[in-house]
C-alpha cells in the first residue's frame, strides 16, 4: 500500500476533572490511497508514555481519499501530571 499523509486537529478542554479532547483526523483527497487500520494513542509530551485509562469513540479505522473522522477522547486530567496531551495517529500504511 502507498504511504500517506494524514491531516490532524484537535482541541483539548478540561471539564470537572476530565480532559477531553476533539480530535479531526482528515485523508486528504489528494492522497495517493487509503488510510487503513489508523491507530490513535494519547501520549504525555513530557517524557512520551501513553495516556491511559481513556475512553474513545473509535479506533483502528480506516479512511477513503477525501474522507475525515472525528474522535472524542476523555480521560482523567490527573494522568497529565502537568504536562500536555499529544495525540499520536499512524495509519498501518505510513
Amino acid at each position: 500500500m502507498k504511504p500517506v499523509n494524514l491531516v490532524v486537529r484537535s482541541k483539548k478542554e478540561i471539564v470537572n476533572g476530565k480532559c477531553i479532547l476533539k480530535a479531526e483526523i482528515t485523508n486528504p483527497s489528494s492522497s495517493k490511497a487509503i488510510a487503513f487500520a489508523i491507530h490513535v494513542q494519547v501520549l504525555r509530551s513530557s517524557d512520551g508514555e501513553r495516556v491511559l485509562p481513556l475512553l474513545m469513540n473509535d479506533n483502528y479505522f480506516s479512511l477513503l481519499k477525501g474522507e475525515t473522522k472525528e474522535l472524542t477522547i476523555e480521560f482523567e486530567e490527573s494522568l497529565l501530571s502537568g504536562s500536555e496531551p499529544e495525540l499520536s495517529v499512524v495509519p498501518f500504511n505510513k
